[in-house]
């Protein structure tokens, strides 16, 4: 499972996104539902799987293996969403807990603006889009 995600990974970072357009919720399975579980436990309003955030957060989760920065943001409906990245957690608890321990990580994760989010996961990176 884990390789037939990285091609899909491979194939949506091969296709440049200026914007990203809303278009439907989506479901999440394994570790990126443990993360949005474990989000919205420590917000105030529940945030929802987005698909193209999702897709968004694959992307930069490539891109962020050979540079860990927030130079390859991106705009989705023509606002900038928060953006979150880790590297070197080993599970789904560790990574919240260093989010919310972490000032900036912790003040993008709360924000109460944002709904929706998208995870993208390769190996021990993490990349977390939230948006509108």
């Amino acid at each position: 499972m884990k390789s037939l995600t990285f091609l899909l990974l491979i194939f949506i970072s091969c296709n440049p996104l200026d914007e990203i357009h809303l278009q439907y919720n989506c479901y999440y399975e394994g570790e990126q539902k443990q993360i949005l579980e474990l989000i919205n436990q420590y917000r105030n309003t529940k945030l929802v799987c987005d698909f193209d955030a999702t897709q968004l957060a694959e992307q930069r989760v490539i891109e962020i293996i050979t540079d860990m920065s927030h130079a390859g943001y991106r705009t989705v409906n023509g606002q900038y969403p928060g953006e979150i990245l880790s590297y070197g957690y080993s599970c789904p608890e560790s990574i919240v807990k260093a989010f919310y321990n972490s000032e900036n990580h912790c003040r993008v994760m709360l924000d109460d603006k944002y709904n929706r989010l998208g995870i993208g996961i390769y190996n021990k990176y993490t990349v977390i889009i939230l948006i509108k």
